[in-house]
Order: C-alpha cells, then structure tokens, then sequence
C-alpha cells in the first residue's frame, strides 16, 4: 500500500508539471529593447491582401496537418470519456417465459466496482406459474485485503487515459506551434522574393540609364562598340536575375497557399513590406544611413549639410536583447516535448506498479445477504420472511508465475527507459536554447554589417558614376559598383528577415504560443469567407449576354460564335 501511494503521487506530480508546462496565461518574455516591427505600406482593404497575421489565421483554421491533429485530439478525448465509466454501475433487467411448465420470471441486477476495488452486487428476482410464486433479494459486497488485480487494471487503464490524453493535447498545442511557424516563415520567403524583385527592378533601371549613357559615348567616339556589347551583356542579366526573381516569388507564394490550404489558383497578394535602405539628399538636407552597434539600431538619419545638425531619425531595425536564463526557464518549464517526456515517464511508472501488483498473493474478503420467500401464489411470496448470510476469505497465492514476473521486469525496464528520454529532452531543449541565443545574436551583427555594406556601396557607386560621366573611369568600374550594391542591398533584405523569423523561432523554442489562438481561428473565418465570396463567378456582361441573345436560340445550349467579335464599344 505505501509503494502505490507512492506510484499515485508521482503520477499525481507528473501532471502538476504538465500543467505547468501549458500556462493558461503568463507575461512574454522580458527583453531589453522591443525589436522594429515589419514596416507594412497602407494599401486599400482587399480580402486577398493579405498580411502576416492573415497568414497565421489562416494557417490555424485550415492547415490539413493541423485539422489531422485536431481528429487525434478528439480520439483520445472519447477513449478518455469512455475509460471514465469504468466505475459506472451496470444495471440489467430480464424477463422470461417457459412455454412447457407455463412459468414465468422476472430479475432485476445492479452491481458495479467502486475505485477502493469494493465489489457491490444487488440482484432481486421473482417467478411464478399456475401453482406457485416465489422471490429473493441478495446484496453481495467483495473487498480486497490486499491490492487486488481487479482494481489496479481499472485504475492503471484510467489513469493511462488520462495520461494519453494530456500527452495528446500537448501534441496538439505543438502542432499548433509549428503550424505558426511555418506560416511565418513562408510568408517571410515570399516577403524575400517581392523585395528581390523590387531590388532586381532597381539594378534594371540603372543598368539602362548606364547603357544609354554608354550608347551616346559610342556615337560620339568616347567608348566603343565593345564595351556597348559588354553592357548590353550585363543588361541582359539583369533581367534574367529579375526574370528568376520573379519566378521564385510565383513558386513561394504558391508553397504558402497550399500550406494555407487555399486553392492555387486563387489570386492571392500579400500586404506590401518597405525594409529599404534608402539614402536621399535635397539643396538643404540629406538623409544617410546610421549603424549603432552598441545599441544594435539600424536608422535613416537626417542632418544638414551646412551645420550638420540633426533633423529628425527614422529606426529601421532594433536587436532584440533577451536574458538568457529568463528564456531557459521558461522554455524548460514550456516546453509541450519535454512535458510529454515527463508523462511518459509516469506511464511507465505506473504500469510498472501495476504489473508489480501480480506478484503478490490475493485476499479478499466476501458478504452475502439473501431474502427470499415461497407461497402457492406470488402474492404469497411477499413479505419475504426468510433470510441467509454468508461470509469467507479468499486467498490465492502464485507459484513461479514467471509470465507476471517477465512483465514486471520488462515494465521496470520501460520505466528506466523513459526517464532516460526526459533526461535526454531536457538536454535537448537545453541545447536549442543556447543555438538559438548564438543564432539570433550572430543574425543582429550581420543585419548591422550589412547595412554598413549598403552604405559603402552606395557612396561609391555614386563616387563611381560621377567619376564615369567625366570620362575619368570606364564602365567597367561602375558596373562592379553596381554589383557591390546590389549584393549589399539582397544580402541586407535577406539577413533583416532572417532576423524576423528567428525571433518567431525564438517564441517557438520557449515554448510560448501566440495566446490568441481563439482570435486566429475568427479572423481565419471573415478572412475565408471574404475570399470565398470574392471568387465566386460573377455575373455576365451586358456585351456577353447580347451576344448569347443573337447567336443561340432558346432552346439549344450556349456555344461561342468565333466569327462574332467584342469590341468595348458594343
């Protein structure tokens, strides 16, 4: 008995400290400076227009790997509610004729198991035929002396229930998780390839300006045709790097709408994103480019050119600083895979204590109580006047049982096993958090060098051209110039969003969810339903329908004249 307490109560503490791991509610994490949210440019509301929580709302409400989850969950919901009867009573009623001996009986039984292993029996009964009646009523009760089998399976089976369905629901918080995750991260490729495109479409139109400059040299003798082919070459590329750009944006934004479970010939757009390092200069001021790396900001600041006085600054990116035993704590305490872990773990225990039960001897204690009565007629049965009792022991000892004994060990072992795997998920979580820590500080560094690296190559490029339309430098230069910024500029996007991602994984690798999962799934509903109603058909033009009117009769099916044109005068 003291050894099950003992089972019960670490069973009991397993799931204090998987409750723990799922707070209902608990304040983010602390950080030193909030970092720069992604700059959205206003546009008109357009339901296909959408932004990164769109993404995530829709993601929550119709990812196929999620709703697959969500049947799971249910699943190990009604095998939980089932288990949970076990204890409930069961209550039979019976009625039988005898066609030969002209008899009949009715019985009526109410018997059930209670969680201490108490059997309790209640049965009454009466029959009759054309000669005599007689009825009983008997009460039964059975109680264990020692733990019984009987009702370690019962609470073994509950308690693993209820046990598997934690362990579910965790999975299904996970799945959660990641279903956010990935949403963000499709959606920041696709923010990836749009400023690619926007960046590649910048290097075109300076390449054109350069050729046009490079042609009117060649017609009036300052350079040759040679190097007009050399930058028409370098013309070319850059529209098959914008070319390639604007194939991957098409290949990404489909990856997203299929994790979005929305149909890939949906017209989908995402809300436009402005990260841009862009210098400008007027007569009074100019605006340049300031990495602090101290306090880990990237800003557009604005001076004048006369007194250098400051005018105004604009931060474009802010590390985020976070205390890193703060975010160890929380993600040993979060994190959903070690809380499994942890339940697994007292499953195991648990089935260990059962299966431990079967080696010991049985002892039960069992009470019957019994009136009955007997008359020539059935109303001559009652009262019931007559009664019996009985009492016993019960006790059955094993010999060998070596297949209990197998199991025993092999349950022990089990047990050592699990405790291993959450001594292993513990190091594991341990782990992704100090990756994460190098990685994220790592990704702030290169965001400020290589804003450092856009502003380098923007003065010279700029050093280079002026230089270039005095005649005092060739193409050449500028083009390796142009190459030096636009190389800048792609690597600058594309470590900025890395960085954005990263502080999303950084909530994953904690163990926090977004907390507003209630608010995802409504939004995730408007959102579907506005786009629903904006692909539906819609209704034919005046010119369509005049056209049907003049080349097919009523009573025969539509088929397109080719010889009839539309015009938009008609």
């Amino acid at each position: 008995m003291r050894h099950l307490g003992t089972c019960w109560g670490l069973i009991v503490a397993a799931l204090l400290v998987s409750s723990a791991a799922c707070p209902a509610e608990e304040a983010p994490l602390e950080t030193v400076k909030e970092p720069v949210p992604l700059k959205v440019v206003p546009d008109a509301p357009d339901p296909n227009n959408l932004s990164l929580e769109d993404c995530r709302s829709l993601a929550i409400l119709g990812n196929i790997g999620l709703k697959r989850s969500m049947i799971e969950n249910r699943r190990s919901e009604l095998t939980l509610w089932n288990d949970e009867g076990l204890y409930l009573p069961n209550l039979s009623l019976s009625f039988g004729h005898s066609h030969d001996s002209d008899s009949q009986d009715v019985s009526l039984s109410l018997s059930g198991t209670g969680p201490l292993g108490t059997s309790v029996s209640v049965s009454a009964g009466h029959g009759w035929d054309a000669s005599s009646g007689d009825s009983d009523v008997t009460v039964s009760v059975t109680q264990p002396l020692l733990e019984g089998a009987t009702r370690i399976e019962r609470l073994d089976t509950l308690w693993k229930s209820r046990i598997s369905a934690a362990i579910q629901r965790n999975l299904l918080e996970k799945e959660i998780e990641n279903v956010l995750y990935t949403a963000h991260s499709k959606y920041i490729e696709c923010i990836k390839q749009e400023l690619t495109i926007k960046v590649n479409n910048r290097s075109l139109l300076r390449t054109m300006r350069l050729y046009e400059v490079t042609r009117e040299k060649e017609l009036l003798g300052a350079a040759t045709v040679l190097d007009l082919a050399e930058v028409e070459s370098t013309l070319a590329s850059r529209k098959i790097a914008l070319a390639e750009s604007q194939r991957a944006h098409k290949a990404a934004l489909d990856d997203l709408k299929k994790f979005l479970d929305i149909d890939v010939d949906t017209e989908v757009k995402l809300a436009p994103v402005d990260i841009d390092l862009e210098e400008s200069e007027t007569d009074d001021s100019s605006t340049r480019i300031a990495v602090d790396e101290k306090a880990f900001t990237v800003a557009l600041r604005t001076a004048r050119k006369d007194t250098g006085e400051l005018l105004g600054e604009q931060v474009l990116f802010r590390g985020t600083q976070v205390d890193a035993s703060e975010l160890m704590s929380r993600a040993i305490s979060n994190r959903l895979d070690l809380a499994n872990a942890q339940l697994s773990q007292a499953r195991a225990y648990l089935t260990c204590a059962a299966d431990r039960i079967g080696l010991r001897p049985d002892l039960d204690l069992s009470l019957s109580y019994t009136k009955s009565g007997y008359g020539a007629t059935s109303g001559e049965s009652l009262p019931l006047d007559e009664e019996s009792w009985s009492i016993g022991l019960s006790f059955s000892v094993p010999i060998g049982n070596r297949g209990d004994r197998a199991s025993y060990e092999k349950a022990l072992l089990d047990y050592q096993s699990a405790r291993l795997t959450v001594r292993e998920t513990e190091q594991k979580v341990r782990g992704e958090v100090r990756s994460m820590l190098r990685e994220l500080d790592t990704a702030c560094m290169n965001v400020l060098n290589y804003a450092l690296q856009v502003r380098s190559a923007g003065l010279g490029l700029e050093s280079t051209r002026a230089v270039y339309d005095l005649g005092d430098a060739d193409f050449f230069r500028v083009l390796d110039a142009e190459n030096t910024f636009l190389t800048a500029q792609r690597n600058y996007i594309r470590t900025y969003l890395d960085y954005e991602l990263l502080l999303s994984e950084l909530k994953l690798v904690a163990g926090e969810d977004s907390g507003r999962l209630g608010e995802l799934v409504i939004r995730g509903r408007e959102l579907s339903d506005q786009m629903k109603q904006a692909s539906k058909p819609r209704a034919p033009e005046d010119s369509i329908k005049k056209l049907y009117l003049k080349t097919t009769p009523a009573d025969q099916p539509f088929r397109p004249n080719p010889k009839i044109t539309l015009n938009s005068a008609e």
